[in-house]
């Protein structure tokens, strides 16, 4: 559990980082923008991960929650961690 609440802020981390320094190339050096393209990016790949998740729900077949089980907690660890950095960087446009 714990290794993956690490692994999911290190991910969320590098994917909000990567957005920001592509936004900022892109849109001029404009901070706002910047934070625009990291929030909707993390969004984004917040869709997909949760489609993942609804997948991996719906898996049929023999024992699949022996396989599935820690999938499930990791993919939602690592959801609930890019929502709550979409929301900081939305607090921060907020208030810029």
């Amino acid at each position: 559990m714990k290794k993956a609440f690490k692994i999911s802020i290190i991910f969320a981390f590098c994917v909000c980082f990567i957005l920001f320094v592509a936004g900022l190339i892109f849109n001029g050096f404009d901070i706002k923008s910047a934070l625009e393209v990291a929030k909707n990016g993390l969004l984004f790949i917040l869709a997909i991960l949760m489609f993942i998740l609804a997948g991996t729900i719906m898996i049929k077949g023999k024992n699949p929650e022996d396989k599935v089980k820690i999938s499930k907690l990791h993919f939602a660890i690592i959801i609930l961690i890019i929502l709550l950095f979409a929301v900081i960087i939305d607090y921060i446009l907020f208030y810029i």
